[in-house]
Order: structure tokens, then C-alpha cells, then sequence
């Protein structure tokens, strides 16, 4: 019981993690393509 709780919990905090640096790439790859067009 203990372990699926703590894989429950991994996987969320997985999800959010993964979730952040999804949204954070996405933003800087649009970053980027303003810089060029810009340029």
C-alpha cells in the first residue's frame, strides 16, 4: 500500500515537472523566433 502511494505521488510530481519545463522550452523556443523574425 505504502509503495503505491509513493508512486502515485512520483508520478504527480513527474507530471508537474515535466509539465514546467514543457511550458518553460515552449516559451523560450517562441523567445527565439521573435529574436529572428526581429533580425
Amino acid at each position: 500500500m505504502k509503495r503505491d502511494i509513493n508512486k502515485k505521488i512520483n508520478r504527480r510530481n513527474f507530471l508537474k515537472v515535466t509539465g514546467i519545463g514543457a511550458t518553460v522550452t515552449a516559451a523560450g523556443l517562441m523567445g527565439c523566433k521573435r529574436d529572428n523574425r526581429v533580425s
